[in-house]
């Protein structure tokens, strides 16, 4: 499942909309567009580590990709079910984000510099 957030740049299924009084919906992003080129699971003993890799993220893009990976790996989901909420680009179909406890940025890397 972490491997199909690779296959489609637009990641709007995975963040966060700012509302408005008026109730419009509008994204803090002008694009949702991401190249993600490592998504996987480690597991160390009984902790899993979820890593991955793009040229940029979204506000509570790896919360949300995180949250929702969870609910295929405690079974509430089938890989399939991942893949098409996906296809929805609805952050609602989703799971809920993770926690930011545990979240850390561990390497940055900038090319041509």
């Amino acid at each position: 499942a972490a491997k199909s957030t690779m296959t489609d740049p637009g990641f709007i299924a995975f963040t966060i909309s700012l509302s408005h009084s008026l109730g419009a919906s509008l994204f803090d992003n002008k694009t949702t567009l991401c190249n993600v080129t490592e998504a996987r699971w480690v597991q160390h003993g009984d902790l899993w580590i979820f890593h991955i890799t793009a040229d940029r993220f979204l506000r509570n893009m790896v919360r949300a990709i995180v949250g929702s990976l969870y609910e295929v790996g405690r079974g509430k989901w089938t890989v399939e079910d991942f893949q098409s909420r996906l296809k929805q680009k609805n952050r609602g179909a989703m799971g809920t984000s993770a926690p930011a406890h545990g979240l850390y940025l561990s390497n940055v890397t900038y090319n041509n510099l």
